[in-house]
């Protein structure tokens, strides 16, 4: 993880734990916005750290449970369905890349 770089192996594991509750652990938005807080006091001094957990905050709303646990969404989250949706797209459907390649806009349109 990005994040964890130029941490001691103890908090790199405590950055991860953290990051990993705030994806996957806390359903409430408070509680995800005061453990935002805490760790950009703990983790703040790491640059890497810090950019990390500014770029977290900016698409919470798209990855973290507090935003998304009303969402129905097959238990998939957004990282899985994007992967997805490019493996279709790169060959593992070739129908679906034969389509595109031999497409143009308006009969992608009208699809």
């Amino acid at each position: 993880m990005k994040g964890a770089a130029g941490l001691d192996e103890f908090h790199r594991n405590k950055f991860m734990s953290d990051c990993f509750d705030m994806l996957y652990g806390i359903s409430s938005i408070e509680g995800l916005e005061q453990k935002f807080t805490n760790c950009l006091m703990t983790y703040g001094n790491n640059p890497s750290s810090k950019s990390y957990l500014g770029n977290l905050h900016k698409v919470r709303d798209k990855l973290c449970k507090a935003y998304t646990q009303s969402v129905f969404s097959m238990l998939h989250n957004s990282t899985q369905r994007s992967e997805g949706e490019n493996a279709a797209i790169k060959g593992n459907n070739t129908d679906l890349k034969a389509f595109i390649v031999n497409s143009d806009l308006t009969t992608l349109h009208e699809h």
